[in-house]
């Protein structure tokens, strides 16, 4: 709840400071003295859009700062995601406004952004009124109070639960498979790369020994005419070495029979002899090699040509090309087991999806049963607010996959949130879900005979949906967490039994939450438990608005002023404050729980 508002510089507010208290706090005061500007402050400090001409003139900034008391368990879990703590139960909220357009937000001191005080502000009072921020205004939380009403957060946060885990599972097969085509051509190109590299039959170094051979190949003719001359130069031709060589050993052999010094040149001899012998048919079995081959040169060419293919394509070496191979035959092996892999997910994912199916089925029966029964209450609750011919309706609603709607109740079109969803079956139609099942809802209003119901933010009236607002907040009190709730302009339009019923709905809410309403009625003034007086003065030649609490004499005083009873120059009447008296004694026995 909100304990205190300091507020300095603002508009005409130089420096204020008002107190709260549990219960119903009732704002009076003349028109033009300055209620609007602390609604307009609580706005602020709750991260509200503001512009600087709302700063004091004269002034360099304004600063307003609200101290609350939380038991709220969604404002703390908020602030400790954000990382900030909490000395007790207390949470100070701070903006400070500059003329240069700056503003600074701080949570318990700490400087948090605009965006992060709007939504820690917003869980903790719900502000009603004309051109204000209203939570219930918001698809998402008419849904949750919906559920809340009819005893569905169980099913809900079961459905949710379902819900992720089958997002976790589409999330995983979509890892898998973020390309199904893409996935397909990489299986395709590998498959096929292994099999072209198995197809070459590649052995090391084949490449090197066949450019050889291509080379040999070209020369062969050469080849053979060097080693057939050769040939013939050491043994066959009439001059040829072998022969004379022959003559030379003879001729040595009888020196050494004479001279027996020269047995080793006989010896030397015959060795030259006989390598020359070897070496002459060693040429002619060369030559006999050296044939040129038209069909193998062409054979070894073509070879060469699919090695050199592999290798532009897979690497610069043989080695390099079977360790390409190798290396796509476990991306393909791994690529099939993934298949086998997405095959498993699948299944699972498909009987999850029945689950959520199913439960998701049960919780939109059940809803429309509640929004049945929260249409009959809100609309009692209406013709007792003087709205007999207002017509209240739940709008549930389901999105099929084509984007068409399937409604199951009557109501306006609206545009669907972009909200993260997923697709499931729900008789036997591919629907869109989301993590709280399939419905989507919207509380729809008609407040006048032949009009089309509309959204609640598309009434115009500021006090006509503050009076829904009311009547909707009187049923729902019970389940709604935010703590402090904000009435403007609550009264407009009413007077007689209505403003008592308005009275007395005010005063039930705020026995389960805070109630703040500024109010011109003294049949509301009467039920306060605060009751505060705003008024403005003239100090040092500025006007400024000052508010103050009222004591109990006070308070008939001032009821009796709002009656009608009193003047500037005769004071207020004893009829009026007679009457007043009696508005305050009796407004506790009028409370209808």
């Amino acid at each position: 709840m909100l304990t205190q508002l300091y507020i300095e510089n603002f508009v005409l507010i130089e420096q204020l400071t008002i107190d709260f208290k549990t219960g119903l706090n009732i704002f009076t005061g003349e028109t033009g003295a300055g209620k609007t500007i602390i609604i307009s402050a609580l706005n602020a400090v709750l991260g509200e859009r503001v512009t600087t001409n709302l700063i004091r003139t004269g002034a360099e900034r304004a600063i307003i700062t609200g101290l609350f008391t939380i038991n709220n368990p969604a404002t703390t879990e908020m602030l400790k995601e954000a990382g900030i703590t909490c000395d007790g139960d207390e949470l100070l909220l701070q903006r400070e406004i500059q003329q240069n357009g700056k503003h600074i937000c701080r949570i318990n001191g700490r400087p948090v952004t605009l965006s992060m005080l709007l939504c820690v502000g917003r869980s903790l009072i719900d502000l009603h009124g004309q051109h204000q921020h209203q939570s219930l205004l918001s698809p998402q939380v008419q849904l949750y109070l919906l559920d809340r009403y009819g005893g569905l957060l169980d099913i809900r946060l079961q459905v949710g639960e379902i819900y992720q885990q089958f997002m976790e599972l589409t999330k995983e097969l979509n890892k898998l498979s973020v390309n199904e085509t893409e996935k397909t051509r990489q299986i395709a190109l590998l498959s096929f790369e292994v099999e072209e590299i198995d197809r070459a039959n590649l052995l090391s170094d084949e490449d090197n020994s066949i450019t050889e051979e291509i080379h040999l190949l070209h020369h062969a003719q050469r080849l053979h005419t060097l080693a057939t001359q050769s040939y013939v130069t050491l043994y066959s031709s009439d001059v040829a070495i072998y022969p004379k060589l022959y003559q030379v050993l003879k001729n040595i052999q009888e020196i050494a029979e004479i001279d027996a010094s020269m047995q080793n040149g006989v010896v030397e001899t015959e060795g030259c002899y006989y390598q020359i012998e070897a070496l002459a048919f060693k040429f002619k079995e060369y030559a006999d090699k050296c044939c040129t081959d038209p069909a193998r040169l062409e054979e070894c060419e073509a070879r060469l040509n699919v090695i050199n293919n592999l290798k532009r394509k897979y690497g610069e070496t043989i080695e390099k090309i079977l360790t390409y191979r190798d290396e796509a035959e476990k991306r393909l092996k791994a690529i099939n087991h993934q298949e086998e892999e997405m095959a498993r997910i699948e299944e699972e994912k498909q009987v999850v999806a029945g689950v959520l199916s199913q439960t998701a089925t049960t919780i939109s029966h059940k809803r429309q049963e509640a929004s049945a029964k929260l249409t009959l209450e809100i609309e009692n609750e209406l013709r007792e607010l003087s709205m007999k011919n207002c017509q209240f309706l739940v709008d549930l609603r389901m999105t099929e996959r084509e984007g068409t709607e399937a409604q199951r109740h009557k109501g306006t079109k609206r545009e669907e949130e972009s909200r993260q969803s997923a697709i499931v079956t729900f008789e036997g139609k591919g629907m869109k879900i989301f993590p709280h099942g399939f419905d989507e809802a919207q509380f729809l209003i008609c407040p006048n005979i032949g009009e089309v119901p509309r959204p609640l933010a598309d009434i115009a009236s500021g006090g006509e949906l503050s009076r829904i607002m009311l009547a909707i907040k009187g049923i729902l009190a019970r389940v709604d967490e935010i703590p402090t709730l904000v009435f403007d302009e609550v009264d407009t339009g009413v007077g007689g039994k209505t403003a008592q019923r308005v009275a007395e709905k005010l005063k039930c809410i705020s026995q389960s939450h805070q109630v703040i309403c500024i109010t011109h009625l003294p049949m509301i003034a009467s039920f306060a438990d605060h009751h505060l007086h705003v008024e403005k003065t003239i100090l040092r030649d500025r006007t400024i608005t000052l508010v103050r609490p009222l004591d109990q004499n006070e308070r008939i005083i001032e009821i009796a002023n709002m009656l009608g009873g009193g003047n500037a120059s005769v004071g207020v009447s004893e009829t009026s404050l007679k009457h007043a008296q009696e508005l305050i004694m009796n407004s506790t026995q009028m409370i209808r729980i």
